[in-house]
């Protein structure tokens, strides 16, 4: 299993939530997305991940409940370690 490139984790998440990265770091993505509990984000990632051909780490992706001051909306932030990390 490998971690993914920083551009196939830019590529999952625009194609998974239809939304782009929140910070790109050596290494490390992240992404906030409203509207949708860690269930769901976990369900949908994972069903994205089983149809492409590359083996990803699992391990290298987490996702947290999220939030937005004054709101009871389900959030999350997705965290995704890529190759280029240390």
């Amino acid at each position: 299993m490998r971690r993914m490139t920083r551009t196939e984790a830019i590529e999952m998440i625009e194609t998974t939530f239809d939304v782009g990265p929140d910070v790109i770091a050596t290494g490390l993505l992240e992404v906030f997305v409203a509207d949708m509990s860690v269930a769901q984000a976990r369900l949908d990632l994972f069903s994205y991940l089983s149809v492409i051909a590359a083996s990803i780490d699992p391990d290298s992706i987490t996702i947290h409940r999220d939030e937005i001051d004054g709101s009871d909306m389900d959030c999350c932030r997705i965290v995704i370690k890529t190759q280029e990390a240390t």
